[in-house]
């Protein structure tokens, strides 16, 4: 290449403009980088020839999509004439809202399936925006979190430890590991364990009683436990503690009040057992990423 110039674009991207030296630089070029990338540690994304200056915006985006490529296939270190999938994946708000419905409808196989399938398609269509495709698994893990211990003093630090750790990842099959470390725990105590009588027993007077005031030792108590082994058998056999679960249960039952009736948000947060509204609000976008009178108009607007 001739007449070469270095452009800094952010933090990420060094931009290189110059004129082609002969027909076939920008493939010797490809080829000989691709020999020494992965000792210089960059990646090496290259746009088609443009004839003049009123194409390098285009030229640009084509050659910053193309070093996001090596995401995908972190073997690779220069990328010339690569097809690249969309900026953003699609339907991601669909994903989470249902992950979250299975999720707490403690559907548990179905959930787990609607966060496979986003994980495939991100492998299918390569998705450009990274940072976004970070953003939607961290949420996956975030709502997961919430679900099976809401209650935890040290949530908000907890999260973003979960949001650092997707964020850290280099590349695909890095980002699987990271998320499949926060679900592996939960698929194994949730979804591999039969619950014995007396949590099963625990579970049922929950669902009976759970509008009301409701304690753990009230709990234990009805099941003839004390609340110190009462608590460690039950959040052993769920994967949650008692104050999760009886929040979720609280959650679903919300969900269903939003999306089939004509309350008020506040009537339903009373329904419910939530004394009070703002913890609803919070607890409730923590969980399904819209506030709860959000989720009731987008419910209403699709009937």
């Amino acid at each position: 290449m001739k007449n070469l110039r270095f452009v800094p674009v952010g933090y990420e991207h060094l931009l290189w403009i110059g004129n082609l030296g002969y027909e076939g630089a920008l493939e010797d070029l490809a080829r000989s980088f691709e020999k020494q990338g992965g000792e210089l540690g960059c990646v090496l994304g290259l746009s088609t020839a443009c004839p003049g200056l009123q194409g390098l915006p285009g030229a640009l985006r084509e050659a910053q999509a193309r070093c996001r490529l090596h995401f995908y296939q972190p073997q690779r270190w220069a990328f010339l004439h690569d097809g690249y999938g969309p900026q953003l994946l699609r339907r991601t708000e669909s994903a989470r809202l249902q992950f979250s419905r299975e999720l707490f409808a403690q559907h548990y196989r179905e959930a787990m399936a609607v966060k496979d399938e986003v994980l495939q398609r991100i492998a299918d269509e390569r998705p450009t925006d990274l940072d976004a495709v970070k953003k939607l698994c961290a949420s996956f893990c975030t709502i997961l979190l919430c679900f099976a211990d809401g209650a935890a003093e040290d949530l908000d630090r907890r999260t973003e430890e979960i949001e650092r750790s997707i964020q850290r990842a280099d590349s695909l099959p890095g980002l699987y590991r990271a998320v499949e470390e926060r679900f592996a725990p939960f698929e194994k105590t949730v979804m591999k364990q039969a619950y014995s009588p007396p949590v099963q027993d625990a579970v049922e007077y929950i669902r009976r009683h759970y509008c009301e005031k409701i304690s753990l030792g009230t709990v234990a108590a009805a099941v003839n436990f004390s609340p110190e082994y009462f608590s460690r058998m039950f959040t052993r056999e769920t994967g949650m503690n008692f104050t999760a679960f009886l929040n979720n249960l609280r959650l679903r039952q919300a969900m269903e009040l939003l999306e089939h009736t004509d309350k008020k948000v506040y009537e339903i947060a009373e329904e419910v057992g939530y004394s009070s509204l703002s913890y609803f609000s919070t607890t409730f976008k923590k969980s399904f990423g819209q506030t709860p009178a959000e989720y009731q108009a987008l419910k209403r607007g699709a009937k």
